[in-house]
């Protein structure tokens, strides 16, 4: 099911980034931060980490399995603070890319 927030970002029609790119990207764009929000894609110029890679890359479309995952993830920590969430995000998405790369090489 696709997240009311994401309706009107990125061109209908353009073709997705792939599986991995869009996991790199994502984490290309949190790196960019020093803090991440919960539950929300932005607010007063603070984002999560999927509102994160919009910010960035506004006209770019990611798989919807992508977004799910890491918007899991980034919200599965409602108690902490923003700049611990993005600590803990930033190590999730580069085991998981770390993890990719592996795989990539068997």
């Amino acid at each position: 099911m696709r997240r009311a927030e994401l309706q009107g970002f990125g061109t209908l029609g353009c073709e997705a980034l792939g599986y991995e790119a869009a996991y790199l990207r994502v984490l290309k764009a949190v790196k960019a931060r020093r803090s991440l929000l919960h539950g929300k894609l932005s607010d007063n110029g603070h984002t999560c980490a999927i509102g994160a890679f919009f910010a960035d890359s506004p006209n770019a479309a990611i798989p919807i399995r992508v977004v799910e995952e890491i918007t899991d993830y980034n919200d599965s920590f409602p108690t902490v603070t923003p700049s611990h969430r993005w600590k803990k995000v930033v190590a999730w998405l580069r085991s998981r890319t770390d993890a990719m790369r592996q795989e990539q090489q068997k």
